[in-house]
């Protein structure tokens, strides 16, 4: 499929869900040409389909007079494009990582990244099973994972325009100051 039948088709799946979202919140929701623009681009990067099921479950679950927002929308899509429908918590990572912690279990690879990095924070698995403070890595865990989650979020959150424009100011900023066009003064050794 080429981008521009995708782009097309997801324009497409946009009005459907602009246009169901102005029936279920009427009054508090009008869809115009301009809105269509801008969810477009706000949710480029998904498929249409990811988008259509990401409103039905949004519309399913959310219990607002309110329509979703876009941030809501481009979280559920992202969700489910990655296979789920939410991340799993700090505490239930920390339940699918005791049993490598306890020995059970041995390759830690098996484990989302997300929870193999926060049990490097914690001190590494062989550190934890043999801890006799398992509170207190457990908390470690915890904070690091949700600290690890947020910031995993907030990647995946941030719009790719966005993304280039913050590169493109980095860029700008690591540059060398302009050097002087003028030179220095010397002192003239005639005039002495």
């Amino acid at each position: 499929m080429t981008k521009k039948n995708l782009t097309n088709n997801l324009k497409q799946a946009i009005e459907i869900v602009l246009t169901t979202l102005s029936e279920v919140y009427p009054g508090k929701f009008v869809m115009t040409e301009s809105l269509v623009l801008l969810y477009l681009e706000l949710l480029d990067e998904f498929q249409p389909e990811s988008v259509t099921a990401a409103t039905l479950h949004l519309l399913a679950t959310r219990v607002s007079a309110w329509p979703p927002s876009p941030a809501e929308l481009r979280e559920t899509c992202v969700n489910l494009e990655l296979g789920r429908l939410n991340a799993p918590t700090a505490y239930e990572a920390w339940l699918d990582a005791w049993p490598y912690i306890c020995g059970h279990k041995t390759n830690v690879k098996d484990l989302p990244s997300l929870t193999q990095r926060a049990l490097l924070c914690a001190g590494g698995m062989e550190k934890l099973g043999k801890s006799s403070d398992l509170e207190r890595g457990q908390r470690i865990f915890i904070r690091s994972y949700e600290t690890l989650q947020e910031a995993a979020r907030q990647r995946r959150l941030t719009l790719p325009t966005v993304s280039r424009f913050i590169e493109q100011r980095r860029a700008l900023m690591l540059q060398p100051p302009p050097s002087e066009t003028t030179a220095p003064e010397t002192k003239d050794s005639t005039h002495g």
